[in-house]
């Protein structure tokens, strides 16, 4: 219900990572949330406990909540003002290597994946991802299964995350993340214990992506520092259960700035087969960026995108969606029919004062 009625106040911004005021039945927004998740993305991620699932099509989240009945599911989809599709009965018993192979499930973007700014890693995504997935017949025909481990290696900020997001989101598989902040343990076996778990959980949702976030932090060199014993353990561990996890159906993407401290067993075929490069977007990716952003809303001819792109060569990608978004506020503010030069230039100002000063602290409020 808080959903619903906050939507029909709040027009279309993300409610993603949102504040539920209990009082007053509303969802106060954050507006530096990711302004693509949709009202499906915000309720499936509040159900799972944290997965980047949406809502619909309710057959990618069923498995997922074994604990609710799929007419309590369509309930609740229901009261927050959405439509509930694609519900499908309950198989008891049902594993994920029952996963392995099949096609793919309802829910599905249909055709190529897209990833503006980014043309390399979208043909390399389609190539050894997409096509596999879509076409899995045509493969196992040949004697290829399921998409192998795959490692993105790049500077902070290229847009690793940006792109691995994009491609879970077409997939619309659920989404499982290893990282330090939660896996990481100072105790004997804990962290083991905990990779395998969550390996386990993908598993049994397959189709599904795990997301190995750093993985330099838990897969270094085996004999580097004090704690190797302790590490060896870790490492025996990813070798067991990554060809376990893709033989069941899960893809497995690590993404690492420093791929040169990663254990040599790892990156050994039959583990993570691609070690793909990406580096800072080139100026005719940004312009590609820039263009997609902003087809569909209206733009002044004083704006010169090709100029702004030169401007942006070595930033994140989110800094060109940043700009246009911002540039988009600052018109809509001046009550302005178009974005023009002004606001752009504004809102590129903005954030390299941004970045230039930043704060120790947000001040917010409920």
């Amino acid at each position: 219900m808080a959903l619903r009625e906050t939507r029909a106040n709040a027009g279309q911004v993300s409610l993603q990572d949102g504040v539920y005021a209990e009082g007053i039945t509303r969802v106060l927004p954050l507006y530096a949330a990711d302004a693509q998740a949709n009202d499906a993305l915000v309720l499936g991620t509040w159900l799972t406990g944290g997965l980047r699932v949406p809502v619909s099509p309710l057959d990618r989240i069923q498995s997922l909540l074994t604990w609710l009945p799929p007419e309590a599911l369509v309930r609740i989809v229901k009261t927050a003002g959405l439509s509930p599709e694609g519900i499908v009965p309950v198989q008891a018993g049902r594993t994920g290597a029952e996963f392995a192979g099949t096609p793919p499930r309802q829910g599905m973007a249909e055709g190529r994946f897209k990833l503006p700014g980014r043309a390399g890693l979208e043909n390399f995504f389609n190539d050894h991802v997409v096509d596999v997935v879509q076409n899995p017949e045509h493969y196992r025909a040949l004697g290829i299964g399921n998409p192998p481990a795959i490692i993105l290696e790049g500077p902070p900020g290229c847009g690793k995350t940006f792109a691995v997001e994009k491609l879970v989101e077409f997939l619309g598989w659920p989404q499982f993340t290893i990282e330090a902040s939660s896996i990481a343990s100072p105790y004997i076996h804990e962290t083991s214990r905990k990779v395998s778990q969550l390996f386990r959980d993908a598993i049994g949702a397959a189709p599904a992506v795990v997301v190995i976030d750093e993985v330099d932090a838990f897969l270094s060199e085996r004999d580097a520092g004090p704690t190797s014993q302790h590490r060896v353990e870790e490492i025996a561990e990813f070798l067991r259960l990554i060809p376990e996890a893709i033989k069941a159906g899960v893809l497995i993407i690590g993404m690492t700035n420093r791929i040169d401290v990663i254990d040599p067993a790892i990156l050994r075929r039959g583990r993570f087969d691609h070690v793909v490069k990406v580096d800072f977007a080139s100026r005719e990716e940004m312009l590609d960026l820039l263009l997609t952003l902003l087809q569909g809303v209206p733009v002044s001819e004083d704006i010169d995108l090709q100029a702004y792109a030169t401007r942006l060569v070595g930033r994140p990608l989110s800094d060109a969606s940043f700009i246009v978004r911002e540039g988009a506020r600052l018109a809509a503010k001046a009550r302005k029919t178009q974005i023009d030069a002004g606001c752009v230039e504004e809102a590129l100002s903005a954030m390299l004062a941004r970045d230039g000063t930043r704060t120790s602290a947000r001040i917010g409020f409920i």
